[in-house]
């Protein structure tokens, strides 16, 4: 079942709860408060979404710029009313991911 399947039988109550990433879930119960419902604390070993680049030299200056940009929007704000925006909750990040979980 695709989670859009789930969501739907979660929606018709055929089910009674959908388990998917806190982003995932957070924009769904923002975009339809009335149908769904995140349920916090998050629960689970913590994984999370990234940007990918090429470990190629190359491709280093490029890299570096965007975890600059990431950690500035952190550090004044940004990145929490950005969260608040579209997520409707504010959610803890890491400085940095350099080593891929799946």
């Amino acid at each position: 079942m695709s989670f859009n399947e789930a969501y739907a039988a979660l929606a018709s109550g055929r089910v009674v709860a959908v388990a998917n990433s806190f982003p995932n879930i957070a924009f769904l119960a923002q975009q339809q408060p009335d149908t769904f419902a995140l349920v916090e604390p998050p629960f689970g070993a913590k994984t999370y979404f990234g940007y990918p680049g090429r470990k190629d030299p190359d491709y280093a200056s490029l890299m570096d710029a965007i975890d600059a940009a990431m950690a500035t929007i952190k550090a004044d704000g940004r990145m929490g009313e950005i969260q608040k925006k579209w997520f409707g909750v504010v959610f803890e990040t890491p400085e940095k991911v350099t080593e891929a979980a799946f």
